[in-house]
């Protein structure tokens, strides 16, 4: 991640949430060798059942543990088949699969790596999407409305741009703003919206693709301070981008209320100890890692939100290898169990 304001850079790990939408349409499996629907191996139903209605899965590089959610039992653990570790998460609202990048924000990322597909409970891979010829993913975000899935892209030569695959395709639509220097991170808004952070000449950028357009829009927002490489989210009313302060560990999150081209921000929501990326659920939690001089435990941390403040609730119960430090938490999400998913 990078704070441009003084252009410094922090490991991060990843939150994301599935949340059961009501409309759009899913993002079928997409094939990867080895592996096919029919191979997903999940979780017992019975033990689904003694979720309230979620199950979270907490990425520590390769490996990763399942939890029921809210009340954070462990049901079971599995191991990434990938050489890589899984980074930040992005879920299909209707079909209840997630997306992974096998790397980090910016940390580990290798020219072909894509995303890893699992299913609702899925503990094997049941597909991949693949980059563009020498890209990689960096981040990800699925719209509700129609089961589009935008892609943060970088190379090695230059900075990089988004790319929106249709659902059940491996190629996809490219777009590019002229004076983006580097594409950070995405999110969609309910409506289908697509914004995008980063920046051009240390300076921040904010975009926007309307659902169907056919160009990114620059939007008149200059924070005063901004962590690029977090996740750009809706919290249910509003667009969110964030700044983490290393040296307070205080964690910002502004709300960015969007009309044509001009962005404003109407409030702000302060976190204590959290970081070094947040995913809200519900519209009423933030779940994130810990910040900062603790940034290579394994524990996780929930926030009341938009109040903030200090975390209601922390959860330690993670891998600890033997003989070795705790593993940092790469990857957070939360997804709703859905029947006829199994």
């Amino acid at each position: 991640m990078k704070s441009i304001d003084f252009s410094r850079y922090a490991v991060s790990i990843s939150i994301a949430a599935a949340l059961l939408a009501g409309c759009g349409g899913s993002q079928p499996p997409v094939a990867a060798p080895g592996a096919t629907s029919q191979q997903a191996v999940r979780l017992p139903n019975q033990l689904r059942g003694e979720s309230s209605g979620s199950i979270l899965y907490v990425s520590q590089g390769h490996h990763v543990t399942i939890l029921t959610y809210p009340e954070l039992r462990i049901l079971g653990k599995f191991k990434n088949p990938t050489k890589y570790g899984l980074g930040q998460g992005c879920p299909d609202n209707v079909s209840g699969n997630i997306y992974f990048p096998m790397a980090s924000h910016y940390v580990d990322l290798h020219v072909g790596s894509g995303l890893t597909e699992y299913a609702d409970g899925g503990t094997k891979p049941i597909g991949s999407l693949k980059p563009p010829h020498g890209e990689y993913a960096v981040n990800c975000a699925v719209d509700a409305t129609t089961g589009n899935i935008a892609v943060i892209l970088g190379t090695e030569q230059d900075s990089g741009e988004v790319g929106i695959y249709a659902p059940g395709s491996q190629r996809p639509v490219r777009f590019r703003y002229p004076d983006m220097h580097w594409y950070a991170s995405c999110g969609y808004d309910d409506m289908g919206n697509l914004f995008v952070e980063g920046e051009t000449n240390k300076k921040f950028l904010f975009l926007e693709l309307p659902k169907g357009g056919s160009k990114l829009i620059k939007l008149s927002l200059n924070p005063k301070k901004v962590t690029l490489g977090f996740p750009v989210q809706w919290d249910g009313s509003y667009v969110t981008i964030e700044y983490l302060d290393l040296d307070t560990a205080i964690l910002t999150i502004y709300r960015i209320s969007v009309s044509g081209s001009k962005a404003t921000e109407v409030g702000n929501t302060k976190l204590r100890g959290a970081g070094l990326n947040s995913w809200i659920q519900d519209g009423s939690t933030v779940i994130t890692g810990r910040c900062c001089k603790d940034a290579n435990s394994s524990s996780v941390l929930f926030y009341n939100y938009p109040a903030g403040g200090k975390p209601r609730s922390v959860f330690k119960g993670l891998r600890k290898p033997h003989g070795g430090p705790r593993r940092e938490v790469l990857g957070l999400v939360v997804a709703t169990p859905l029947s006829g998913v199994r």
